[in-house]
Parts: C-alpha cells; structure tokens; sequence
C-alpha cells in the first residue's frame, strides 16, 4: 500500500470552498476510473484549525500514484486550477 496524507491551509473560507469545489470533481473521477488501484481519496475539514483540510489518499502501491494517477489529465486540470489559489500545501507519504 501507499499512502499520502496532505494537509492543505487556506487564507480565507472562499479560497477553501473554491478548493473542496474542485477537488470534489476530481474525486468524483478518481473514484469512478481509477478505482482498480485506489482504495480511498478524500478530505475532512480540520476540528482544530480554520480554514485547514486534510486530503487522505490510499493506493495499492506507489507506482499507480506516480504514473496514472498523478499523470491523469483530470488530475493536472485540477492542478493548474488550484495554482490560483492562496493555500500551503504540505504533507507525506507512507507505505
């Protein structure tokens, strides 16, 4: 298995929203055409801090994540979208 666990923090409520907006769609996609090798992918809004999330995504290895998933096209639209957000986004991986 791999895994990633990446925390996103937003300046404002409206760059998150806007960011959840998106990444709802991209879920919706991975969840749909990738599901032979991901095992789970989705985020939660943080308890403890404001405008945080955490993205949690599951795959049965490291290879499907670094040469399907993250070369999808859906997922590289996602990312020339959320370049025009104000957000640090930081995180780690385990297997």
């Amino acid at each position: 298995m791999f895994f990633l666990i990446v925390f996103v923090d937003f300046k404002n409520k409206k760059d998150m929203d806007l960011f959840i907006i998106n990444f709802k769609i991209l879920q919706n996609y991975c969840l749909a055409n990738e599901s032979d090798f991901l095992i789970q992918y989705e985020y939660a809004l943080s308890d403890k801090k404001d405008n945080r999330i955490v993205i949690i995504e599951k795959y049965l290895n490291k290879n499907y994540y670094l040469n399907i998933h993250k070369k999808s096209n859906e997922f590289l639209y996602f990312k020339s979208l959320i370049s025009k957000i104000d957000c640090d986004i930081s995180g780690e991986s385990f297997f």
